[in-house]
């Protein structure tokens, strides 16, 4: 799917794709049948859709330290590799 919009006085034209994250620990487990349910959807669109499993490593949460929004470097929070996420899109 296109998605046009307007941008500093020009029409500017982009490309949809939506990524859809499985946070579940079972890589084909319920929430993947949910999230495939909404990329049948998506698809049906013609929106471009695609899968990220997170994987079964355990990941930290928010302690609520409110380190990230006292940075003024934001800094990717998260001990999966960016690299992982950003080559998907």
């Amino acid at each position: 799917m296109l998605l046009f919009y307007m941008h500093n006085g020009l029409m500017e034209v982009r490309r949809v794709k939506v990524l859809l994250v499985n946070g579940s620990p079972h890589q084909k487990g319920c929430i993947y049948t949910a999230l495939s349910e909404v990329a049948a959807s998506l698809n049906e669109e013609s929106i471009e859709t695609d899968f990220y499993w997170i994987g079964n490593k355990p990941i930290g949460g928010c302690i609520g330290c409110y380190g990230i929004s006292n940075r003024l470097i934001w800094r990717w929070p998260f001990s999966i590799p960016k690299n992982r996420i950003a080559n998907k899109g």
